[in-house]
C-alpha cells in the first residue's frame, strides 16, 4: 500500500527546527569544550534522529549531510577525531544547509560539495563515499548509548493550533460579555424587588437561584480562560535559544570578541507576543554588535576588557514582561542625536535644548531619521528602529532607551504577558466610554479647576512637586463639548509609558474590568491613539486607549510626528499652510479614524456626521477637499457628491467616496455624481488615503 507522505510534511519539517535549534545550542557549548562528551552524544543523537525522520520522508539531500555530522560527532566521541574550527565551520554550514532544505530554499546550496568537504575533514577522503546506514537499523551499540536530556526535553507536549485557541478564548468573551449582562440583570431584578414590597417568595428564591447561577458562571469562565491563557503561553527560551548562534556568526563577522549572557528564559509569554518579537529583539542585537561594542583594539585603550558583554533578560513585572538587551559599549551619544535632528530640520534647535533625555532617545524610532552616511553610534542606532518600534506597539508594548556614555546601552521593552486579556479601567466621556488599561495608570486624582496651570500654550498639573502635561480626551478624539463647564473640579487619569507622564481628562470613572481585547479589523484599521475594542456586557462596544500615542499626541508637536507621521516626508508636512477637508461620516469610530490620519498628516478636519450636515457646513466655509461615506441619514454621499458638484463654489472640489459598497454599479454611480476616487473601506489604509489626497490636491 502506497502511503500519502505529503500530510506527513508540516509535521516533520516544525521538528526538524527544534531539533536544528538543540544542534546549533550543542555546536555552541562544544566550542567552549570540544571533548564534552554529554554535548557530543546530545549532538550525535539530533543528528541521527533528522536522518532518520529525513530517510523516511524522502528528503535525500538531508539524509547525505546529516549522516556525516552524525558519525563526525560519533568519531569524536570514540576519541578518534578532534573537533577544530575547521570542523565546526562545515557543522554549521551543514545545520544552516539543512534549515533551508526544510524551508524549500536550496538557492545556491552546493550538496554535493558540502558532503565532499564533510568527507575530507571527518574521514581523510575527498573522494570515497561514506557508507550510508541511514535505512539501517541502529547497532547494539547505539542503543546502548544514553544521552543527557533536560527535564523540557522529557516533558509531554502536545501542539495545538493558535486558531483553535484564539476561538476558545473568543467563546470565554462571549460568555464573560453574556454573564455580565446577567449580573446586571439579577441586579437589576433585586433593586425593583426592594421597592417593590408584594414579591411572592418564589420570586425571591428565584433571584437567589439566579445569583447562585451567576456564581457558578463566575468561576466556569475564570476556569476556563485560565486554562486556556495556559496553553497559549510558551517560555520565552524558545525565542532566546535562537540568538546565541546569530550572534556567534555575526562577531565573526564584525572581528569583534562578544560574550552574549541570557537571563530569565524561563520567563512565560503569549505565544503570538514571542513569535512577533524575534526580528525586533534580531535587529536591537545586531545594532549592539555593529555600533554598541567596540572593536577589540579600542576597548582594551578604553581599559575595557577585550571581549564585549551583551546581556538579554525577561522578567515578569505585574501583568506584564519586561525584556532588556544591554551592551557595554560606547553608549549613545546625546549631542549627535541633537544635532542630527536640527540639521535635518527635524526640530528646532530650541526645541532640541528643552527635549528631556528619553524624548530626544524617541527620535530614534522616527522613520527616515538617520542615513548611512551619518556616524555609526546614530545612523546605527535609528536605521530601521521605526519598525522595531511599529511591531513593539502592535503589540501593545512599550519601549525605551538608557544609555551611559563609554559604559554602555540598555533597550527596556514593555509587553503585556497575554494580548487576549486587559484589566482596565473603564471612562466615561460625553455619551462615550473608553477603556484604559490598568499597566498604564500611575493614580487617578480630582483636580481643582484653579491648580490648572498654563505652560506656554499648553495645560499641566503639579504632582508631588512634578509638572505633568494635561489633555482632555474629548479634544484627543474630536467630542464635541457641550457648552462652558461650571464644574470647580475635574477627574484626571494619570498614565505614563517609557518614564513619560500625562493627566487624561475625563467626564467620570466607572470601574475596573477584566476586558477581552480585539483588534478593529480590516476595515477600521489602526486608529490613532486606539489599542483595540471590546464588548460590554450591555452590548456597548467601548475602545481601548493606546497610553503610548496619547502621551505622544500630548506632548510636543516635535514628538507627536513620532507616532503619527508615517515618514519624515509626512511630518514636513503640517510645517505647510495647512489645507482644510471636510469628512462626512456617520460612523464615530470611522470618523476617529479618518481624521487622525489627515490630522497627523497636516491637514485641518472638520467632521459632518450625515450628508445634510454637511452640505450646510460646506457653505459656511470653503473647503480644499470633501470625503464622504455613501450610507448616511438624510442625505447619502452621492447625492451629497451632486449637490456639491452641482454649486458653482464647489464643482472643481475634489470629492473622494470612502464606502463599503463594491458593486461596480455603485462605483459607477459615484463616479457619474462627479467623483473623482472612489475608496472601499475593506481594502482602506492610511496610505492609500493620503497618496490618493496628494494626487488631487497636492
Amino acid at each position: 500500500m502506497t502511503i500519502d507522505k505529503s500530510k506527513f510534511i508540516a509535521s516533520f519539517k516544525e521538528e526538524t527546527k527544534e531539533h536544528i535549534l538543540k544542534i546549533n545550542e550543542g555546536l555552541l557549548a562544544l566550542e567552549k569544550d570540544n571533548k564534552d562528551k554529554d554535548v557530543l552524544e546530545a549532538l550525535m543523537r539530533e543528528a541521527h534522529t533528522i536522518k532518520g525522520s529525513a530517510t523516511m520522508m524522502g528528503f535525500e539531500d538531508i539524509v547525505e549531510i546529516t549522516h556525516r555530522m552524525e558519525e563526525g560527532f560519533e568519531k569524536a566521541l570514540k576519541q578518534q577525531l578532534v573537533i577544530e574550527e575547521k570542523h565546526f565551520d562545515v557543522l554549521f554550514e551543514s545545520i544552516d544547509a539543512v534549515e533551508a532544505l526544510i524551508e524549500d530554499k536550496k538557492g545556491k546550496i552546493d550538496v554535493e560539495d558540502l558532503c565532499k568537504r564533510g568527507d575530507e575533514i571527518f574521514f581523510g577522503k575527498e573522494n570515497e563515499k561514506v557508507e550510508d546506514n541511514a535505512a539501517e537499523e541502529e547497532t547494539s551499540e547505539d542503543k546502548k548509548t544514553t544521552y543527557k536530556k533536560t527535564s523540557k526535553d522529557t516533558e509531554e507536549s502536545l501542539r495545538v493550533g493558535l486558531e483553535k485557541l484564539d476561538n476558545l478564548m473568543n467563546l470565554a468573551g462571549t460568555l464573560h460579555v453574556a454573564k455580565i449582562g446577567m449580573k446586571d440583570v439579577v441586579k437589576g431584578i433585586i433593586e425593583e424587588s426592594e421597592a417593590t414590597k408584594s414579591l411572592g417568595e418564589s420570586f425571591v428564591g428565584m433571584i437567589k437561584e439566579l445569583k447562585t447561577l451567576d456564581e457558578n458562571m463566575d468561576f466556569i469562565i475564570a476556569t476556563l480562560q485560565r486554562e486556556v491563557m495556559n496553553l497559549r503561553m510558551v517560555p520565552i527560551s524558545k525565542l532566546f535559544k535562537i540568538f546565541p548562534r546569530a550572534m556567534r556568526d555575526l562577531s565573526r563577522e564584525r572581528g569583534k570578541d562578544i560574550d552574549l549572557e541570557i537571563q530569565g528564559e524561563d520567563t512565560f509569554l503569549d505565544k503570538n507576543i514571542v513569535d512577533a518579537m524575534k526580528d525586533p529583539l534580531l535587529h536591537i542585537l545586531r545594532n549592539a554588535v555593529d555600533h554598541g561594542i567596540e572593536k577589540t583594539e579600542d576597548r582594551k585603550e578604553k581599559g575595557k576588557d577585550a571581549t564585549g558583554k551583551i546581556i538579554l533578560k525577561a522578567y515578569q513585572k505585574a501583568q506584564n514582561v519586561v525584556i532588556e538587551v544591554s551592551d557595554d559599549g560606547s553608549g549613545i551619544d546625546i549631542e549627535k542625536i541633537k544635532k542630527y535632528a536640527v540639521d535635518k530640520n527635524i526640530v528646532t534647535k530650541e526645541d532640541a535644548e528643552n527635549m528631556s533625555e528619553q524624548q530626544l532617545y524617541q527620535l530614534l524610532f522616527l522613520s527616515g531619521f538617520t542615513t548611512e552616511d551619518e556616524v555609526d553610534d546614530v545612523s546605527g542606532r535609528g536605521v530601521g528602529m521605526d519598525v522595531v518600534y511599529n511591531i513593539v506597539k502592535n503589540l501593545k508594548g512599550s519601549i525605551e532607551i538608557s544609555s551611559v556614555p563609554e559604559k554602555g546601552t540598555t533597550f527596556i521593552i514593555k509587553l503585556p504577558i497575554t494580548l487576549a486579556i486587559t484589566e482596565s479601567l473603564i471612562v466615561e466621556v460625553g455619551s462615550e466610554v473608553f477603556a484604559v488599561p490598568v499597566d498604564d495608570i500611575v493614580e487617578t486624582v480630582r483636580v481643582a479647576v484653579e491648580d490648572i496651570n498654563a505652560v506656554e500654550t499648553k495645560k499641566a498639573i503639579t504632582r508631588n512637586g512634578e509638572i505633568i502635561p494635561l489633555v482632555n480626551i474629548k479634544d484627543v478624539f474630536g467630542i464635541a463639548r457641550k457648552g462652558i463647564s461650571e464644574e470647580k473640579h475635574i477627574v484626571v487619569v494619570i498614565v505614563q509609558c517609557s518614564g513619560r507622564k500625562i493627566g487624561v481628562q475625563v467626564d467620570a470613572i466607572s470601574r475596573c474590568q477584566d476586558i477581552i481585547s480585539k483588534p478593529l479589523g480590516r476595515i477600521l484599521g489602526n486608529i490613532e491613539n486606539i489599542a483595540g475594542g471590546s464588548i460590554l456586557g450591555d452590548g456597548k462596544v467601548i475602545l481601548i486607549i493606546d497610553v503610548p500615542s496619547i502621551i505622544n499626541f500630548t506632548e510636543s508637536g516635535v514628538i507627536k510626528n513620532i507616532v503619527q507621521a508615517p515618514t519624515v516626508k509626512a511630518a514636513k508636512r503640517t510645517k505647510n499652510k495647512k489645507k482644510t477637508i471636510l469628512l462626512a461620516e456617520d460612523a464615530i469610530s470611522t470618523a476617529m479614524l479618518e481624521k487622525n490620519i489627515l490630522e497627523s498628516a497636516g491637514f485641518s478636519v472638520v467632521i459632518a456626521s450625515d450628508g445634510e450636515e454637511a452640505f450646510k457646513i460646506a457653505h459656511q466655509e470653503r473647503f480644499d477637499l470633501v470625503i464622504t461615506d455613501v450610507l448616511m441619514p438624510k442625505m447619502n454621499g452621492f447625492e451629497l457628491t451632486e449637490k456639491l458638484k452641482n454649486d458653482k463654489v464647489y464643482k472643481d472640489i475634489p470629492i473622494i467616496i470612502v464606502t463599503t459598497r463594491a458593486k461596480d454599479a455603485d462605483k459607477r454611480r459615484g463616479l457619474e455624481a462627479g467623483a473623482e476616487a472612489y475608496i472601499l473601506k475593506s481594502e482602506f489604509t492610511s496610505d492609500a488615503l493620503l497618496n490618493t489626497i496628494e494626487r488631487l490636491i497636492g
